[in-house]
């Protein structure tokens, strides 16, 4: 204010009565109708009559409650002797501040409405835009797969038989066939809904519904990313975390309940910890490799230090100077992805992930659809707002990621 004080007299306070947008948070049906005496500018007419609300509205009551704040920053009356701030108030000024008023003595303060929400910022969301993603016109989505036995050298589970530029004295041995079989993944369906009493609906001074909208987008992309990571599979997407081949093919940390650099058993063993993640990753999905922790985690990681109390982090990538030049952080080469609903640090817990999210794939049947329905709850004065969407998600080519479990 004191700064506003100072600055050029030229300035006004504007108002507002509920006058939005033309069709800006209309619903047919639920908005209240712009004729009825309730409503917006109708409602302050009836309430403080003709007379007053146009006082409200006059340039001289602005004017004059400019400089009713100027006189206030300054600590003087409406009587004092600065003139240049004063001179537009002086003449008639108490009496429109008083007018203004039905009860004399005061001035009103033109309301300031801001038409936004205070919520929670959604998440961070990193499964969706790093998997891979398809589209089905079904109930379920069938991929056909090899299947085989051998290393992941070896990826086609054939193999070759040398033999020399001579006569074969016996048959040569049949390779291993790639016998191929069948992927499913079940299209699962998701709901929410909100129940707005009909009030809500008409009195807000935004648009409600194009809001609620955007709480429904971003409640699904947070519960996706908790099925996408956790699921159970059973009615909602299977997790990544719940495949078990890559439980089945985690790599140790050397010690309970903390994530290492590399393991200690007895002495610093590379193939466990961080380091054995990497090292266990095949090289052929290093392109598109990345870590997948939540950020409790990768404090954990900033905290690894050596015997001299250097951190480890910093010494491998930089990590502190990528972040202050804005480079994109890496890991021991490989870009970091947060993922908040990825465990953190416990015994026997898989706080820490490495690999290409490729190899998990979302199946979309039905987008985000939102729908309002007045008659279902009409006889309790609600609205409802139904939100759907139908989509599936699995695992799929889990070789292609490595998991860190905390345990000696």
């Amino acid at each position: 204010i004191k700064n506003w004080a100072s600055s050029s007299a030229g300035s006004a306070v504007s108002t507002t009565f509920n006058q939005a947008v033309p069709g800006a948070g209309e619903i047919p049906g639920v908005t209240q109708d712009k004729n009825d005496p309730n409503n917006g500018e109708l409602f302050a007419l009836n309430q403080m009559g003709e007379d007053t609300l146009k006082i409200y509205k006059s340039g001289a009551y602005k004017d004059a409650f400019v400089g009713y704040l100027r006189a206030k920053a300054r600590g003087d009356p409406l009587s004092s002797k600065h003139a240049n701030i004063l001179s537009q108030v002086k003449s008639g000024a108490m009496k429109v501040l008083q007018e203004a008023v039905d009860t004399s003595g005061g001035a009103w303060l033109p309301p300031d409405f801001r038409a936004e929400v205070i919520k929670k910022i959604v998440t961070i969301t990193s499964i969706r835009r790093n998997a891979q993603v398809y589209t089905t016109g079904t109930d379920m989505i069938t991929f056909p797969a090899v299947t085989w036995t051998t290393n992941d050298l070896y990826t086609t589970g054939a193999t070759l038989t040398w033999q020399g530029s001579v006569a074969l004295a016996a048959a040569t041995a049949e390779s291993t066939n790639p016998v191929a079989g069948q992927i499913k993944i079940p299209v699962n369906e998701a709901v929410c809904k909100f129940l707005m009493t009909r009030s809500q609906m008409e009195d807000n001074s935004f648009d409600m519904l194009g809001y609620l909208g955007e709480v429904l987008a971003e409640t699904y992309a947070v519960g996706e990313e908790s099925a996408f990571t956790n699921g159970t599979g059973a009615t909602q997407p299977a997790g990544f975390l719940t495949n078990t081949n890559l439980i089945a093919n985690h790599i140790h940390s050397g010690v309970s309940a903390h994530i290492r650099w590399e393991g200690i058993v007895g002495s610093e063993d590379p193939t466990l910890g961080l380091l054995g993640v990497e090292a266990a990753l095949p090289p052929q999905y290093e392109g598109g490799a990345k870590w997948y922790a939540n950020k409790a985690s990768y404090g954990a990681i900033r905290g690894l230090a050596d015997s001299n109390h250097r951190p480890l982090w910093q010494q491998t990538d930089g990590q502190f100077g990528n972040w202050a030049l804005g480079y994109p952080v890496t890991l021991l080469g490989y870009p970091i992805e947060k993922d908040q609903f990825i465990p953190s640090e416990a015994a026997d817990s898989y706080p820490v992930v490495l690999g290409d999210m490729k190899g998990y794939y979302i199946v979309d049947r039905v987008g985000l659809s939102v729908e309002v329905f007045r008659e279902t709850y009409a006889d309790w004065g609600q609205v409802l707002i139904y939100g759907r969407k139908r989509l599936g998600g699995q695992l799929v080519k889990d070789w292609m990621l490595k998991a860190l479990v905390l345990t000696a």
